[in-house]
């Protein structure tokens, strides 16, 4: 990957340079993707994406902020974005002091660098041949699979930040993340089946895996019956909890607390939650492509808790947001990917200012399994995949997904036959509080909102047919 350092301290020391500047933030990020999509059983197209750029921030001498950003390295370009940002500076005036990152020394070791991921992202005709080979034998794991599909990306990624207070750090990283679709039709239906994975190491890929459970879902799932609107139980495996977990940490972020979601503001201490439940964030603990010892700020990352055993401990802090509070950022200063299209690419960070951001989420795993949980379940539903969830009302905590895939009645103790298409209509903090079984943590996730999460059983949930 190129090295760009020449062209960040020009750029800092012409925004420095500025009349009015006080502070100024030169953030470098920098990617080589190789992305490979797939559908009707074989990959269509394999292509590797290089991409970098600067963003650029200049806090002014009358407490303005202003952003901007470039793709082209030029002097010329470096000086439009400079002059761009001081421009939009005078129209975000802060209510609060503020001052960008001082320099801190990270206390934990980025070891995510995979040099055998990087050469497959030049060298990608084994990559592809394994893809090829996953959708191959999804087809052939049964004759009603129809159809197997799926993004697959390899990332080498790098960022490197500079600031007036003597803020100057670098480092990359590696990350892959896989998705697989599979379709399975029968004479009166047509039902998915999904998994998907991510790690920073090419050896932890496991197609196998995602073929088995993909298929298994699709071909179970399919001539489902109607159940009637009432409360179950419920069992919602790990790529479930992902969807369900990752609203929760929404439900923590300050620039959502201050606009649309403040079910959760200033309730630091409360139980929101059963004790079961540990949800903490940690860069180094869980696969992302913006993973490191610091995050887009340059602050040190550490392991925090948001919810500790049911109790509501923290949030997000970025410098900005921490000023605001009159307290330290928790090195959760993240910059949002860029979404191409229908697809997620890992990337252009650089276009982004930093946000209280969440990208590592996990969960604490519990002493349970699916099977146990089965066991224990007297008439609930057993839940593979979670869609469209979100939430409805941020002050009451209102919560609704579909769940149209992988979902199946639980009698008894033991799964009876797949169920058609219904809704989830429910509040999140009641099922967080109504948490009564936990299972062992693994990677995963949907669209790369990946999290190192449990299967869990809910006591009750309230869910209702189309």
């Amino acid at each position: 990957m190129l090295d760009y350092s020449e062209r960040l301290e020009y750029a800092l020391t012409k925004a420095k340079s500025q009349k009015n500047t006080a502070q100024a933030e030169i953030f470098l990020g920098a990617n080589q993707l190789l992305t490979i999509r797939s559908a009707v059983g074989k990959v269509l197209e394999s292509k590797v994406i290089q991409d970098a750029g600067l963003g650029i921030r200049i806090l002014t001498k009358d407490q303005g902020l202003g952003f901007s950003s470039t793709c082209s390295f030029s002097d010329k370009s470096i000086l439009d974005a400079i002059e761009e940002a001081m421009a939009l500076s005078r129209y975000r005036k802060l209510k609060h002091e503020y001052s960008f990152s001082h320099p801190h020394k990270a206390t934990r070791e980025n070891n995510l660098y995979d040099k055998n991921l990087v050469e497959m992202i030049f060298s990608y005709d084994d990559i592809n041949d394994q893809v090829n080979q996953m959708l191959q034998e999804t087809l052939e794991l049964n004759s009603a699979i129809k159809e197997a599909a799926g993004p697959t990306h390899l990332v080498e990624y790098s960022k490197h930040i500079m600031n007036t207070n003597g803020l100057d750090i670098s480092e990359k990283g590696t990350y892959w993340n896989m998705e697989l679709l599979a379709v399975a039709e029968s004479a009166q239906d047509r039902r998915e089946g999904s998994d998907s994975s991510a790690g920073w190491k090419l050896s932890e890929i496991d197609t196998t895996s995602l073929s088995n459970h993909s298929a298994d879902m699709a071909v179970r799932s399919l001539d489902g019956q109607k159940i009637e609107a009432n409360s179950y139980e419920i069992i919602l495996s790990a790529m479930s909890v992902s969807t369900f977990l990752g609203w929760l940490a929404y439900l923590t972020y300050p620039q959502y607390q201050e606009r649309n979601m403040p079910l959760l503001k200033d309730k630091f201490g409360e139980e929101i939650a059963s004790s079961l439940m540990t949800v903490g964030h940690d860069s180094l603990q869980v696969a992302s492509p913006v993973s490191g010892a610091y995050d887009d700020e340059g602050v040190p990352t550490q392991d925090i808790y948001l919810i500790e055993n049911g109790v509501y401990k923290t949030m997000p802090l970025d410098s900005f947001y921490a000023t605001q509070f009159q307290t330290n950022s928790n090195g959760t200063g993240y910059r949002i990917q860029a979404a191409s299209g229908m697809t997620v690419y890992p990337g252009q960070l650089y276009q982004s200012e930093p946000l209280p951001l969440l990208p590592s989420i996990y969960m604490t795993p519990g002493d349970s399994n699916v099977e146990e949980m089965i066991a224990e379940t007297k008439k609930g539903i057993y839940l593979d995949f979670l869609h469209y969830a979100y939430v409805t009302n941020g002050g009451t905590g209102d919560y609704t997904g579909i769940l149209r895939q992988g979902t199946f009645l639980v009698e008894n103790g033991e799964i009876t036959y797949s169920i058609q298409k219904c809704r989830l209509l429910d509040n999140i903090l009641d099922m967080a509080k109504n948490i009564e079984m936990v299972g062992p943590n693994r990677m995963a996730g949907h669209w790369q909102d990946m999290a190192l999460v449990p299967p869990v059983k809910i006591s009750k949930v309230n869910i209702t047919p189309y």
